[in-house]
């Protein structure tokens, strides 16, 4: 007890003399990499499992691939009630453990409805491990003190993005060298239980608040803080007078939302047909990796890219991303199951539009959750996920065994309502923003 007191007053002076807390970052950076790692090969090597060696309809695929999506809506708001007893240390543990279990589970089971259970409990675990990630990591960025600021976010998406990219190429050569998507299975399950003794090497987060230039540890963060009114006078916001970031924090937040509906709707969709379509026309499942790893390379650009637009273009962008998928859409109807050629490239090229759609949607709500402090934004967004990748999928395993082109007909429907809030609302808030500006030059 001497000797944890004496630690923490070693901590206290450490951070009140330089103004730093180090933390260890690696187990995070680790465990983000790890967990995209396997579940890039885990997530296209089961369905193309029930596929290919199964021959399993496509209603019972659309369920089972879709289910953990859907109930990973309810994980978030669970977690809170876990994580504020445990901590979020020991709930990344528990969930890491107990979400393995159920992923191993999968293996070895054959009755497709008690697969689709054990994929919902898998689902509903997720939603514990990915949200108090991203609060453990705000939590270190806002306490962390120190001349040269560390993006610890930044860090963080590099790691996710490296290890889905390195998940699909590594799911790819394993397949087409080995042959069998069920080993593809096992392997990538293997390869999941590394992440159990990693994150007993992750730390708990300290919040230090700074009274009389020291630091002084006042309790272990858990969740994020509650919510603070920002003041609407830019002179006097808490953020400074960053016109960019109070602007984005004045775009609906149904811009957002709707666009993440668009784009998860239609990703889980294209991405449903993939190896239903490559099976019907006799090719190869590992070919299934590399168009997903080619779709999404194009995807990650054009995230990167929204961030290097100024904020009165990235609306514009959006609608470019709702226009192109739209008019994709509209090509792969009358298509028939042999036109691979029209299909697959038009199929990796929306992969840039996704990105450009995820991309405005990120920063809206990413802006104002950071300026309102409150994790109420990223919890919106997590939940719209679930349902656009979840429900979509489902409905479109059950067109798909009517005819092919009625999950494009359904996506297009679902689209163009979606299409209409969008343009709609974007719309409006450029009004507004011309209101705004007009308004401030009759007071100069």
């Amino acid at each position: 007890m001497k000797n944890s007191i004496n630690s923490t007053q070693k901590n206290v002076e450490d951070a009140s003399s330089t103004g730093v807390r180090d933390y260890r970052f690696w187990p995070m950076f680790v465990m983000s990499f790890v967990r995209t790692f396997f579940y890039a090969i885990f997530s296209l090597a089961l369905p193309n499992y029930l596929i290919y060696d199964k021959n399993l309809s496509s209603d019972l695929v659309g369920t089972i691939g879709s289910i953990s999506a859907i109930t990973y809506i309810a994980g978030p708001f669970c977690a809170r009630y876990v994580t504020n007893y445990f901590g979020i240390k020991k709930t990344l543990i528990i969930s890491t453990t107990l979400g393995l279990i159920a992923v191993t589970s999968t293996i070895f089971v054959s009755n497709p409805y008690i697969l689709i259970l054990i994929r919902g409990i898998e689902g509903f675990l997720n939603g514990f491990f990915w949200p108090n990630t991203l609060n453990l990591i705000t939590s270190w960025e806002k306490n962390h003190k120190s001349k040269k600021e560390i993006n610890f976010l930044k860090i963080f998406n590099y790691s996710w993005n490296f290890g889905l990219m390195s998940g699909f190429v590594v799911g790819y050569l394993y397949v087409l060298f080995v042959g069998s998507e069920f080993y593809a299975l096992i392997f990538s399950v293997i390869i999941g239980y590394t992440l159990i003794p990693i994150a007993f090497f992750l730390e708990k987060s300290e919040k230090f608040e700074m009274y009389d230039n020291r630091a002084v540890i006042v309790q272990n963060v858990k969740l994020l803080p509650a919510p603070t009114k920002i003041s609407e006078d830019s002179d006097k916001h808490p953020y400074g007078s960053d016109k960019k970031q109070i602007n984005l924090m004045n775009v609906p937040l149904v811009m957002a939302l709707g666009g993440v509906l668009f784009f998860a709707s239609s990703k889980g969709l294209f991405r449903f047909t993939i190896p239903y379509y490559f099976e019907e026309i006799g090719i190869e499942s590992y070919w299934v990796y590399a168009v997903v790893l080619i779709q999404q390379t194009l995807q990650i650009v054009g995230l990167n890219l929204i961030y290097k637009f100024k904020k009165m273009r990235i609306g514009y962008m959006m609608g470019l991303g709702v226009i192109f998928i739209s008019t994709l859409i509209l090509i792969f109807i009358p298509l028939e199951m042999w036109a691979l050629f029209i299909y697959v490239p038009l199929l990796i090229l929306c992969g840039l539009f996704f990105g450009f759609i995820q991309g405005v949607a990120q920063r809206i709500t990413v802006d104002k959750g950071k300026h309102r402090n409150s994790n109420k934004y990223t919890t919106l967004n997590e939940v719209f996920i679930g349902i656009s990748f979840g429900v979509p999928p489902i409905v479109a395993g059950y067109l798909y065994g009517i005819r092919f082109n009625y999950v494009f007909i359904f996506l297009l429907a679902e689209l163009a309502i979606l299409a209409s809030v969008l343009v709609w609302n974007h719309m409006k808030f450029a009004r507004q923003e011309k209101l705004e500006v007009a308004k401030n030059a009759t007071k100069i």
